[in-house]
């Protein structure tokens, strides 16, 4: 397997700190990925996942050196404010609407996801909202939008948690929710759930993934030398290929870009 080689930097630290989502450590991609880098390059990397938005302020704060996430519209924000340089896009997969099996709001497979959500809320089924401000909140407040819906009641629950506790509160409430697609394959087989749609053809349902530095003339103290090489190793070409190359059951969970 070869791994695009980029020599070492003088100054360049040997620890770094990344803040990414919950979805690219609950779908076990990081795990995959990460021992590569560290034993090609002797820079180790700490990992803290959580939702899109906590992972934004921490990049603002200077708590990290780079971030992982899925919501473009924020990371546009957070560019253009100075705070992070070289966005770079990486992979990207679907979210997917999973529930019980017996699904209880009628989804068929052909329904819109506006459609999908429409019969949800009509019928004040359970849906479990991650409520966390992470890039599939970000993505699921998109779509409740575009259907002109600001869902409300004892049936909309809001969790403040990440993926992997969420599909496991829609699992034993008999809920609907909304996912992306890596942490469903990861994890599907640890629930009664079952994925209830999945359009290729919709865009509002499409999850891309980019990579961004801090900047370091906003914070000096950040170890931009080392945050560039693991940029750049993880958009190379031949990282992608092994990105494409990770599979659960022979069903690929991201493709890069």
């Amino acid at each position: 397997m070869s791994l695009l080689v980029i020599h070492p930097v003088f100054g360049a630290s040997n620890k770094i700190t990344m803040a990414t989502t919950t979805s690219t450590e609950n779908s076990g991609l990081l795990d995959y990925l990460l021992p590569m880098f560290e034993r090609h390059y002797h820079i180790q990397v700490k990992v803290i996942a959580t939702g899109t938005g906590r992972a934004l302020k921490l990049a603002e704060r200077g708590d990290v050196d780079i971030v992982m996430v899925h919501a473009p519209s924020k990371e546009e924000q957070f560019v253009e404010s100075g705070y992070g340089i070289q966005r770079k896009s990486l992979m990207y997969n679907k979210f997917l609407i999973v529930g019980p099996r017996h699904n209880p709001a009628n989804i068929a497979i052909t329904d819109k996801i506006g459609i999908i959500f429409s019969k949800i809320a009509s019928q004040k089924i359970p849906f479990i909202s991650r409520a966390d401000n992470s890039g599939t909140y970000i993505k699921e407040q998109s779509i409740w939008a575009s259907i002109d819906l600001r869902p409300h009641g004892s049936w909309y629950k809001q969790v403040g948690q990440g993926m992997g506790k969420t599909l496991q509160i829609t699992d034993e409430l008999n809920a609907y929710t909304l996912v992306d697609m890596g942490t469903w394959l990861k994890l599907k087989d640890k629930t009664n759930l079952v994925s209830l749609y999945h359009n290729d053809s919709e865009t509002i349902t499409f999850n891309p993934y980019s990579v961004i530095l801090i900047n370091p003339k906003k914070h000096p103290h950040t170890h931009y030398k080392s945050a560039k090489i693991l940029s750049n190793w993880l958009t190379s070409t031949a990282t992608k290929k092994i990105i494409n190359q990770y599979k659960i059951n022979e069903q690929q969970l991201f493709f890069a870009n």
